[in-house]
């Protein structure tokens, strides 16, 4: 048994000792080799001889492993740099072709900076319409997008293009401009990037050099973006069942599943697709965890998750893995170990830059596993060592959002955000209750206005950038378009697609900016006004906080549905007339629910800012416990967020002159271009309405019947001081329908929302005295789409706006009494406020129903207008002649008696 024993021994010796001798050989071998290659890569260097070198580099380096190609450049780039010879060529090659294998190893922002220094020597060595030179063009744009900055991308992506247009296409032709196409719906032109597409399709046929996959792959980016999951099922797996073994086309038809929440689908595609790839990326792997995560098999995400060999992933993929095993792991209960796990991952994120959404996805999760651990174990302590890194959290999250230049991409990571938000509202509730001068409520009042101010801002941004009147350019790209399918020759496709392609780059958006003030940093409460800022989170529970000038701020948590039960009640009562003891019972109940005994609303001047559905709730309404509504002792006006309402007090309106708008509607009539179910309600009273408002005002100019048009209200608002509206408006809370104002029953008369957002409409106040102006969609993360948002957006500095569909009488009347009020100089919260009251003072038992009276309501700055009759410069100077000719008479004898 010994001698067995030492005969295995010396045998084991003898294996390691052949294998050391092997690998030592095989290591000079390989040194020697590269030290030949090097060697005469510096002698070609020297003898300038570009052809040679890039021979050699495509016979001895490309069949090396994408890390020893790496390595390998590096170590030519520092070589060249060395060299005493003109270099630029042989420098622009390593750095270009090191870009190259940097992005096939997924490290887009190294390869970018490889890229760049490529194209500077490359610019000195070649002419700007080298492949070369435009090739490099692309594939740094194409970085710049991989890397979320589209506006650098469409800026070498132009380089590319202009330096190919004039010259003999290559293959580089059509996969510039199919980036061009990505660029488009990176942005979220859906129009231009199906266009682009077209534009490219004869191209492709003639260079077919380019593999099929690229080109599918990459429309099926394009439809990602745009967020269309349909198109993408449709296209790639036409093209997947051809070729099985395009694993990342493969992977984008899972993520196509998951965008449509077909978890099911996108389980079973995964675990197909697993078994059919040779090397499995780890995206394959986190995207099956996520389905996993959403039908509760946290099991089988863990049983995956453990298979994966994380010594050969990146920084970036292996900061994704760890944040989806973090989640894993909560989904089945491991808390602990899940935090543990978020605590390594916390180390390395403010030291590095990893993809926005996961990053985000990260801070959402984390939080989430602190309040369930909470929750389980009441340990205040854990909650309470993780301020600094929350409220670290959120500055990193501003900063990213204001990097991202996809719509989608920003409309996404606003929804991982809004998470991340709720979670430490509610943390930061949990702690702040218990605690005296917390630090909590003042980064929980910024937490609630980041959210509202990305969510302005992107509205405003979307709309402005993806909805203009100028789209006329469709049509003409329709018959382009037409001309190249019906062409059989290949040449005539060309030619068309070449025209098509100029006149779209001639083509360009004229939307006007936005006078939308930009800096909502200012957060601080106005003074004397009690602020009450609401924030609805994804389960409907609701965070209230209540803000006053040089007091603390405090909190209030309502964690089960009964108030958003109770607000619906109330919304669906208030727009039912015959609806009074039931509704006046729940708004008393919502009033106490909202506003409890210790949060009650002091003084008389309050300032809402509304979340949810409390968007589309009168505050005026409520009752009090002696069943007294709100408006006979506040009055309120309503803000977007605290932000916009302080930036809007300094905007300064250049409008001086007011117009009233009042098209004839006098009889029921269909809807211009809608279905024959709805119909146009007379307006009897809004003549009426104008005619008693103008006398009110000074400079003012009437539109009525006729000459109330569009065309009319575009020309003017430029130069408005007052817009009034007086008019049909129509929106829909489910956003199957775009909101739109009418001004006549010709479809040419019908204004939309989207076209608001690309007008300068720099003006004081927009009275939108017509039905349902204030309410729109709702979505968590974006907010409600209405016309005073577009208003707002526009420029204008307040918006009185309706909640519901108003009487078309009983607004008139409150409209006549709000601008007699506000022309004895009351803000415009307190104008509103009286009128309102005059009218149920006056108004028939029957009339004073909330639904009459409530839904009119005031938006934004409410300082007070000067609407005065001014004396005209004329008039002022007779009175002046008066008063000096009775002075001169007065005075007759002593000037007289001087002058002799």
């Amino acid at each position: 048994m010994l001698l067995r024993r030492r005969s295995f021994n010396r045998f084991g010796s003898r294996v390691i000792l052949f294998f050391g001798i092997f690998f030592r050989i095989s290591s000079v071998l390989f040194s020697q080799i590269q030290t030949e290659f090097e060697t005469g890569w510096s002698i070609d260097s020297a003898k300038n001889d570009f052809h040679n070198i890039y021979e050699k580099i495509h016979q001895d380096i490309y069949g090396q492993p994408i890390e020893k190609r790496i390595k390998y450049f590096r170590k030519a780039i520092k070589l060249f740099e060395v060299a005493g010879q003109s270099k630029d060529s042989l420098l622009g090659s390593a750095h270009v072709l090191l870009g190259l294998d940097l992005s096939h190893r997924n490290d887009y922002k190294e390869a970018l900076t490889h890229f760049l220094e490529g194209l500077q020597h490359y610019r000195r060595a070649f002419s700007p319409d080298h492949y070369y030179v435009h090739s490099t063009y692309f594939h740094i744009a194409e970085k710049y997008l991989l890397n979320d900055n589209i506006v650098q991308a469409g800026i070498y992506c132009d380089s590319a293009i202009m330096y190919q247009w004039p010259y003999q296409k290559t293959k580089n032709w059509p996969r510039t401009t199919n980036l061009l196409a990505r660029i488009y719906g990176a942005m979220g032109d859906q129009g231009r990037a199906e266009i682009l597409l077209n534009i490219t399709a004869p191209y492709r046929v003639l260079y077919s050099e380019e593999p099929e996959s690229y080109y599918v792959l990459s429309i099926g980016r394009i439809y990602q973006d745009l967020n269309l999951p349909d198109s993408i099922l449709k296209y790639c797996q036409s093209y997947y069942s051809q070729n099985p073994k395009s694993t990342e086309i493969g992977n984008m038809i899972g993520i196509a599943y998951l965008d449509l929440d077909k978890y099911d689908s996108a389980i079973h595609w995964y675990e197909e697709l697993l078994k059919t790839t040779d090397k499995p990326e780890i995206t394959l792997y986190n995207n099956l965890f996520h389905a996993y995560s959403h039908t509760g098999q946290a099991n089988l995400a863990l049983k995956h998750i453990h298979s994966i060999d994380t010594s050969k992933l990146n920084k970036s993929d292996l900061f994704s893995y760890r944040v989806n095993l973090a989640q894993t792991l909560a989904d089945a209960g491991q808390l602990k170990d899940a935090l543990s796990v978020d605590q390594s991952n916390e180390k390395i994120l403010f030291k590095e830059e990893f993809n926005p959404a996961v990053e985000a996805r990260y801070f959402a999760n984390w939080t989430s596993h602190l309040l369930h651990y909470f929750r389980f174990n009441k340990d205040t302590s854990i909650l309470l060592d993780n301020f600094e890194t929350i409220r670290s959290a959120h500055i990193k999250i501003q900063k990213l959002r204001s990097a991202l230049h996809s719509p989608t991409g920003r409309k996404n990571f606003i929804r991982i955000c809004l998470r991340f938000y709720s979670n430490a509202i509610k943390i930061g509730y949990l702690i702040a209750s218990g605690e005296k001068n917390s630090p909590w409520p003042s980064l929980i009042l910024n937490m609630m206005e980041s959210t509202k101010a990305m969510v302005l801002t992107e509205e405003f941004l979307t709309k402005r950038n993806t909805n203009t009147e100028e789209l006329t350019y469709r049509e003409k790209f329709m018959d382009f378009e037409g001309k190249i399918r019906s062409s059989q020759a290949l040449f005539s496709q060309l030619e068309y697609s070449d025209s098509l392609f100029f006149w779209l780059q001639k083509e360009r958006q004229s939307a006007a900016s936005l006078l939308f003030i930009k800096d909502q940093q200012n957060q601080k409460p106005p003074a004397n006004i009690v602020t009450y800022e609401f924030f609805v989170h994804p389960d409907s529970s609701l965070t209230v906080l209540q803000l006053r000038d040089q007091e603390p701020y405090q909190m209030h948590h309502l964690s089960d549905k009964e108030w958003l039960h109770l607000t619906n009640k109330v919304l669906i009562e208030l727009r039912d007339p015959f609806q009074y003891d039931s509704l006046k019972t729940r708004l008393r109940e919502l009033s106490v629910l909202l506003f409890p005994a210790q949060f009650n609303p002091v003084g008389d001047h309050l300032l809402i800012i509304p979340d949810g559905l409390l968007t589309n709730l009168p505050f005026e309404a409520l009752q009090d416990q002696k069943n007294a509504y709100w408006v006979n002792h506040k009055n309120i006006n309503y803000a977007f967020s605290l932000g916009l309402y302080n930036a809007e007090k300094t905007i300064s309106s250049t409008g001086e002159k007011t117009y009233l708008f009042a098209p004839a509607f006098t009889m029921d009539a269909q809807m211009p271009g809608r279905s024959s179910a709805v119909t146009l309600k007379a307006l009897r009273y809004n003549l009426e309405e104008v005619r008693q408002i103008d006398p009110l005002i000074c400079n003012s100019e009437i539109f009525i019947n006729e000459s109330a048009t569009k065309s009319n209200f575009k020309s003017h608002v430029a130069n408005a001081k007052i817009i009034h509206l007086a008019t049909h408006a129509i929106a829909s809370r489910d956003g199957s329908v775009e909101p739109q104002i009418i001004f006549g029953k010709d479809e040419k008369e019908i204004l939309s929302e989207s076209e608001l957002y690309l007008l300068k409409i720099p003006a004081e106040m927009v009275v939108m005295s017509a039905c349902q102006t204030a309410i729109g969609r709702y979505d968590p993360g974006e907010g409600v789409m209405s016309f005073a948002r577009a208003f707002t957006a526009a420029g204008s500095k307040s918006v009185v706006a309706s909640l519901w569909a108003v009487n078309d009488a009983t607004t008139a009347e409150i409209m006549t009494i709000f601008y007699t009020y506000l022309n004895k100089g009351m803000t415009k919260d307190q104008a509103l406020q009286k009128a309102k009251k005059d009218y149920i003072a006056s108004a028939d038992p029957p009339y004073r129903h909330q639904y009459y009276w409530a839904g009119c309501i005031i938006i934004g700055d409410p300082v007070a207008l000067d609407l005065k009759q001014n004396i005209s410069f004329t008039i002022w100077l007779m009175l002046l002649s008066i008063v000096l000719v009775l002075f001169l008479f007065w005075k007759w004898k002593t000037i007289l008696s001087l002058l002799t």
